[in-house]
């Protein structure tokens, strides 16, 4: 079959005259067309061509989000050569590392003030004079992007049946990419994933959510991440429109856009609830208890209903159905809390609709796990937020909620043509229906493997089975549950085993609590070390607004709101055992970055880098 870059360019060839692409200030038009957009492919693909590259060849691509850095991926796809894409803000020595690792022939970056950056690196790997850049300009032996089409242009009249010579080369079968994880320890892996492994994704996800020509897609997330780049590659397949945006211009952006899909990390879902439900805190007491009452009566409102629709999972993971008198005792509750819903709707919920533009059909979460209170918060809001699991060795989507049926807390349903397994941790044993454990997968989105690395390979795959080192469990109806990391998993002293995941989403229920990792491997307890709110507890005590970051631990009255506030969620009220209560607690002064290494770049936690960060903190935490 056809590879990525085919499948697509077939159908934007359809239609022509369909806007597909808006850009932003970092991109080279501020709107592509189905035509032009193919057009543009094919010209660089053809440029490609005549630099001498091949099909198996491998080509770095260091840019940050923008129309060329697509066109430049599908090019490279189109005539069956390998791209290694990195973020433009990666360091030098990551960058070189991959570029060298890769066994790339040519880099191509984003600007010349990146490439300059690297030049000491790109003459040791001999790509100093084989490198090209996304903007007009070209420089010595570096080829600029109309350099680079001119090139292609002359390899089109002098051969005109250039790609489609080399592009029937491409199947299912043909490496399309490598993707170098950011991971959470040690140096990036190298992800194989062959053009029928993200071809899976893109011909089964827009049936599943309904994208169409009518729909308006904000991204923003790094186009290199394969969830982004395979959600644009379903989009441009079912040409809606993709509008790019910043993170620092998103909020501006989403007003301006009025996106109907957005697609997001947990994190930015979290910030959004946390905004919305933060201005309640500063609100005149009469006017904050009368809001927080209106949204404990919209809590049960929402409970009532997924229980009467069957979207409700217990602690044994199946689908709750009421029956009897059960169900007219949840009818009842869902009419009885009505009113305070549509009350507390227009005063706090309209606000975080507003915030996103207003239009939004549905959101996408992925690339992390989604506290439930944030889940719930959407729903309640009337935003239909679909959270799916998946990795980069899975290209990546492995199951993603419907919109017909979204049941929270869960991925949702696999998708076709996807099997799972859940094993021991020996990764031996199959366990029973609804047993959690370490989730295994097989598809053909399953990675080729690690580039250059068969130890790693080989502990990860087995028979066509991939290890995610997830700890899951599936409902009665084939819900997929994500539990927390197997690696993550904290054993007590005692031999008890915790999930410090499910904790840390508890606790970022507090408005006082922006972040915060649990540990105490092997220890008689647990702790945890807390990253406040510093506009929340400035709003709450006076004696905070006069004190710098490094004092705040030093505030009696900050340190024993955050220990009543660990203490209230994590409770046995809250079914929370006697061994997964946080006695210590400590205040610190900053919280976790990309910068500084303790959050990946999809913004997830760096446990061992926190851990080896704040050890002296650590230490004084068990220092009984």
């Amino acid at each position: 079959m056809a590879g990525i870059a085919t499948h697509i360019l077939q159908l934007l060839d359809a239609n022509p005259d369909d806007p597909v692409l808006y850009g932003n200030r970092d991109c080279a038009r501020p709107e592509w067309t189905a035509g032009e957009f193919a057009l543009e492919v094919r010209r660089v693909a053809a440029g490609l061509l005549a630099l001498g590259l091949s099909p198996g060849d491998h080509v770095g691509i260091v840019a940050d989000n923008r129309d060329r850095w697509l066109v430049a991926d599908l090019a490279c796809l189109l005539i069956g050569v390998v791209d290694v894409p990195r973020a433009a803000d990666a360091t030098p020595a990551e960058i070189a590392f991959v570029l060298e690792h890769a066994n790339c022939k040519f880099a191509i970056f984003q600007d010349n003030a990146l490439r300059d950056a690297l030049q000491d690196h790109l003459v040791d790997l001999g790509l100093a004079a084989k490198s090209l850049l996304l903007t007009d300009e070209s420089r010595g032996p570096t080829l600029g992007w109309q350099a680079l089409l001119e090139k292609g242009d002359q390899q089109l009249r002098e051969d005109p049946g250039a790609l489609d010579r080399v592009n029937k080369v491409v199947n299912d079968e043909s490496l399309a990419t490598i993707i170098y994880t950011s991971g959470t320890t040690g140096n990036p892996k190298g992800v194989m994933l062959t053009h029928g492994n993200i071809l899976h994704n893109v011909r089964v996800l827009p049936d599943l959510v309904g994208f169409s020509r009518e729909d308006r897609y904000l991204s923003f997330l790094p186009s290199w991440h394969a969830f982004e780049r395979t959600l644009e590659y379903c989009l441009l397949s079912a040409r809606t429109p993709v509008h790019y945006a910043t993170k620092a211009s998103l909020r501006k952006d989403l007003l301006r856009v009025k996106p109907t899909i957005v697609a997001g990390v947990p994190r930015l879902w979290e910030s959004m609830q946390a905004s919305v439900v933060g201005k309640i805190d500063k609100e005149k007491p009469f006017r904050k208890r009368l809001l927080t009452a209106l949204l404990t009566s919209s809590e049960r409102r929402l409970a009532a209903q997924r229980r009467l629709q069957g979207l409700t999972l217990d602690e044994s993971f199946h689908v709750q159905r009421t029956r009897g008198l059960r169900r007219i005792l949840q009818r009842l509750s869902a009419v009885v809390h009505a009113p305070a819903h549509a009350l507390v709707d227009r005063l706090v919920y309209a606000r975080l609709r507003e915030a996103l533009g207003g239009q939004i059909r549905f959101l996408v979460s992925g690339g992390g796990a989604l506290p439930l209170h944030v889940d719930e918060f959407f729903q309640r809001a009337g935003v239909t937020l679909l959270n799916g699991y998946g990795l980069t060795e899975t290209s990546p989507v492995i199951c993603l909620r419907d919109p017909a049926r979204n049941i929270l807390g869960t991925s949702g349903r696999l998708l076709e043509h996807t099997d799972w397994q859940v094993r021991d941790e020996s990764g031996e044993a199959v366990l029973g229906a609804h047993r959690r454990g370490v989730l295994w997968l097989t598809g053909p989105q399953v990675m080729r493997g690690y580039f250059r690395n068969d130890e790693a390979t080989s502990a990860v795959l087995r028979d066509g089975w991939f290890c995610s080192g997830d700890l899951a469990a599936l409902s009665d109806e084939n819900d997929v549950v994500i539990c927390g990391r197997a690696k993550d998993t904290i054993v007590l002293r005692g031999g008890e085993n915790v999930e410090p995941e499910l904790i840390e989403s508890e606790l970022i229920r507090s408005p006082l609590i922006a972040d915060v990792l649990i540990v105490g491997h092997t220890k008689k307890h647990l702790a945890a070390l807390v990253v406040p709110d510093a506009d929340a507890l400035r709003a709450r005590f006076p004696a905070f607004k006069a004190t710098a970051p490094d004092g705040w631990a030093r505030l009696p009255e900050v340190g024993q709101a955050l220990h009543q506030e660990v203490g209230r969620l994590i409770s046995a009220e809250r079914g929370f055992r006697v061994f997964e209560r946080v006695p210590k607690i400590v205040c610190l002064p900053h919280g976790f970055s990309v910068e500084d290494g303790t959050l990946t770049a999809t913004m997830k936690k760096r446990r061992p880098a926190i851990e080896e960060r704040f050890q002296g903190e650590i230490a004084a935490l068990f220092d009984d």
